[in-house]
Formats: C-alpha cells, sequence, structure tokens
C-alpha cells in the first residue's frame, strides 16, 4: 500500500476514482448471485488483511498535516480493526 507522503494526493484520488467507475460499469452487467459473492469475498480479505490496512493507515495519519486536515477530519480518517471488521460487514 502507498502513504499519502509518496504521492500526489489528487492525482491519486482522482485514478482511484477512475477505476472505481470503471469497476462500477463492468458490476453492473453482472447477476446479483455474481456480486453478493464478489462482495463476500472483497470482505474476507479485508479482514485478513487487518492488520496491514492499519500500518498503512498510521502512515497515512502521519502525513495528514500536511493536507491541512482538521483533526475530525483525521479522526474519520483513522481506522481500527473494530472499523474495518464494520467497513467489511
Amino acid at each position: 500500500m502507498t502513504s499519502a507522503t509518496e504521492i500526489n494526493l489528487a492525482g491519486y484520488c482522482a485514478e482511484v476514482a477512475s477505476r472505481a467507475r470503471n469497476a462500477s460499469r463492468l458490476l453492473s452487467g453482472l447477476s446479483g448471485a455474481i456480486k453478493n459473492q464478489w462482495l463476500v469475498e472483497s470482505a474476507n480479505r479485508i479482514e485478513s488483511r487487518i492488520t496491514q490496512i492499519v500500518a498503512a493507515n498510521q502512515l497515512d495519519l502521519g502525513a495528514a498535516d500536511q493536507y491541512g486536515l482538521t483533526p475530525a477530519e483525521v479522526d474519520r480518517l483513522r481506522l481500527t480493526p473494530a472499523r474495518i471488521v464494520q467497513i467489511a460487514s
């Protein structure tokens, strides 16, 4: 995973949004069963990588000051194991 200090944040966000749009187009033609299977697999992968996700999030939070984020904004970005499990569920 890449931390915010290693990339251009605006460019990174634009690329992620573009990939999400492309994925949305691909997913729109799939059956509900396939979409559900994909969601379950995605949730399982997220939960299996909690330690790595938290570590990468710490790097990003450490760079948050460079982007002028308020303490409230930083808190919303903070990932804990419990938050990650909620996201996955």
